[in-house]
């Protein structure tokens, strides 16, 4: 074979092998239409699989949209569906292969749409037996929210979500102290990282000084009043401890809303635990005036 003939040789072959690369996805995309769904993910399983068209971000992207498709009409009740997952990933393969962004508002609308479907799992799942599964989908949320640019809309909903979990632990956490007492260091880590995104954020204020608050509180009612004299001041110390604790979340919250009935229940309470019985008697007779 002389090297004229040798190099349409080669020039062919690369030819037909993209082709039947490019085929696959198209024979992909044909078991889709045809609702084979099965074949359909078959199909662009190989195209992915291939070396060649594994580098093309067409073939991804065709990847995403059928298993989101698939997802879709099988899955979608399925809080913790895989199918969603590996469309989320190749979505994220086919943005990073597109250097021309050739697809880039093709995938930003499909994730848009799986954005959707994580948040309106998360609201779905937010409770005390599958919030681990609410946790994960709240970070698939995030992920695609930061890839799209949405920092700002996403720091309030980080925020809500935050708070959300906070509560669901809080409930954990009271319907046993002992048991549960973990889920304390955790709604309190939820509640201080709030505050460290937003200072003046009210509820944050205000549930952190509740929950402190009210650790003071059941110590208290939980006393033993056989306890000898020693052991009683040392648990008197240590309430006080905790209500002071309590009172400068507490205070903040009065400032950034000074009508709130529960809260000026909490000041008046923590003044009157710490002695400072004039302070008290201020705020009851405020809270009297809102009666």
């Amino acid at each position: 074979m002389n090297k004229f003939k040798f190099i349409l040789f080669v020039l062919l072959a690369i030819n037909l092998s993209a082709y039947a690369q490019s085929n696959k996805v198209a024979i992909a995309l044909t078991h889709f239409q045809n609702e084979n769904y099965s074949e359909a993910k078959l199909a662009i399983d190989d195209a992915a699989n291939d070396e060649i068209s594994s580098l093309d971000p067409y073939t991804w992207y065709v990847h995403g949209f059928i298993y989101k498709e698939i997802y879709k009409a099988s899955q979608k009740s399925n809080p913790i569906s895989n199918l969603r997952l590996e469309s989320l990933e190749s979505f994220k393969k086919s943005i990073s292969l597109d250097k021309a962004n050739e697809h880039k508002e093709d995938n930003e609308q499909n994730l848009k749409y799986l954005a959707t479907t994580f948040f309106n799992d998360v609201v779905l799942t937010l409770n005390p037996k599958d919030y681990q599964i609410a946790i994960k989908n709240f970070e698939s949320f995030k992920e695609i929210q930061n890839m799209l640019g949405q920092h700002q809309s996403l720091k309030s909903m980080e925020i809500e979500f935050k708070l959300a979990l906070a509560s669901v632990f809080t409930s954990i956490y009271d319907s046993e102290r002992v048991a549960n007492i973990a889920y304390f260091k955790k709604v309190e880590d939820l509640y201080a990282n709030v505050l460290q995104i937003d200072p003046e954020n009210i509820s944050a204020n205000y549930n952190l000084g509740i929950l402190y608050y009210n650790k003071a509180v059941n110590i208290i009612n939980e006393l033993d009043f056989d306890m000898d004299i020693f052991e009683f001041m040392e648990v008197q110390e240590s309430t006080v401890s905790i209500f002071k604790q309590s009172l400068p979340f507490m205070e903040k919250a009065y400032k950034l809303d000074p009508q709130k009935k529960e809260t000026l229940k909490g000041l008046e309470g923590i003044y009157f635990s710490l002695h400072e019985i004039e302070k008290s008697n201020e705020i009851k007779a405020r809270l009297e005036k809102l009666d």
